[in-house]
C-alpha cells in the first residue's frame, strides 16, 4: 500500500497496539474485520436515513462531522509519521 498510496497503512489496519490484543480475543484479523464491518454498517444506516426527508438533513450533518473528524485524525497521523 505504501508504494501505491505513499502512506504506511499496515499499523492503522491492525489498529496499532490494540489490534494484537483484540485479535487474541476475536481471532486472526478479527480487529480488521470488525472495523470494516462497523464502517459498512454505519454507511448502510446513513444510506437508509438519507432516503427519509425527515432524517436527510441531520444525517448529512452527521456524515460531514464524521468525515471532518476522520480527516483531522488522518492529518494528525500523517503529520506525526504514523501513516
Amino acid at each position: 500500500m505504501e508504494a501505491v498510496y505513499g502512506a504506511k497503512l499496515a499499523g492503522f489496519f491492525h489498529a496499532y497496539f490494540v489490534g494484537p490484543a483484540l485479535d487474541s480475543v476475536l481471532g486472526e484479523n478479527g480487529t480488521s474485520y470488525v472495523m470494516f464491518q462497523s464502517v459498512r454498517g454505519v454507511s448502510f444506516g446513513n444510506g437508509l436515513a438519507l432516503e427519509s426527508p425527515a432524517l436527510r438533513q441531520a444525517t448529512a450533518l452527521e456524515m460531514r462531522a464524521m468525515y471532518q473528524t476522520a480527516e483531522t485524525v488522518f492529518d494528525g497521523f500523517e503529520a506525526t509519521d504514523l501513516i
